[in-house]
């Protein structure tokens, strides 16, 4: 290496304990952006707040079908696509549903829930982890979205957050086979935005099933709830 190089960042550190607070969670999280070569955002619950606005239209769609589907299930399958969530629903709650009504089904709810959402106010962006696209984006790193959202919902809130040509590539639950756990949807965007296999490639989620994807993803994950400013909903 010559004089003039400057020398390698240090490799990423351990996140901070728990016990060492929101603010030294941040600071890790914003520190790590210079031993990466792209971003990648969760968008419901990441980067924006719209995990409550949901809720409520799953709950208008399921009830309408009298399956039950308290907070703490919805908070617990956040990042799966909707399909699959309704099947394990249907399944719990509907057991003598004929296999052949099951897909009609999805699709009536699914379409019941989408009408609620679109009645709903949209949602706000989290002022926390945009200011990690923006740190990233200044850092001249590929950032992207990666979403287990429908696309037309996922479009409409970046859209009414003023963010949606902030990415390089938006990926969403109709463009993998798999939605998480699987990692197919975190691959799929860091391809799209430019960062082959073994490029050093973090990731941001609000939810258990989205950090299960990133680690089979071979990513950074960075729980955004544990950042300084990011609005948890309220204990169930």
């Amino acid at each position: 290496m010559g004089d003039s190089e400057p020398p390698p960042p240090p490799a990423t550190t351990l996140p901070p304990p728990p016990e060492a607070g929101a603010e030294a969670y941040s600071a890790w999280v914003f520190e790590q952006l210079q031993h990466h070569d792209g971003v990648i955002f969760d968008c419901d619950g990441t980067l924006v707040d719209s995990m409550p606005r949901h809720y409520l239209a799953w709950q208008k769609a399921t009830s309408a079908h009298s399956i039950p589907f308290p907070p703490s299930e919805f908070y617990a399958t956040a990042g799966m696509p909707a399909a699959a969530i309704l099947r394990s629903l249907i399944a719990t709650h509907l057991p003598d549903t004929p296999p052949t009504d099951v897909p009609a089904l999805i699709d009536t709810i699914v379409a019941a829930k989408a009408t609620a959402l679109g009645a709903s106010p949209p949602p706000a962006p989290i002022p926390a982890v945009l200011a990690v696209v923006t740190a990233a984006r200044a850092a001249g790193l590929a950032v992207s979205v990666a979403s287990g959202g429908a696309r037309a919902d996922v479009t409409a809130a970046l859209a009414s957050a003023g963010i949606a040509d902030w990415f390089a590539a938006t990926v969403c639950a109709e463009d993998v086979a798999h939605g998480k756990p699987a990692p197919d949807v975190f691959l799929t965007a860091a391809a799209q935005m430019g960062c082959p296999p073994g490029a050093r490639v973090m990731g941001l989620e609000d939810a258990d099933m989205g950090l299960q994807a990133l680690r089979a993803a071979g990513m950074t994950g960075v729980d955004v709830r544990r950042m300084h400013g990011y609005p948890l909903p309220p204990k169930q």
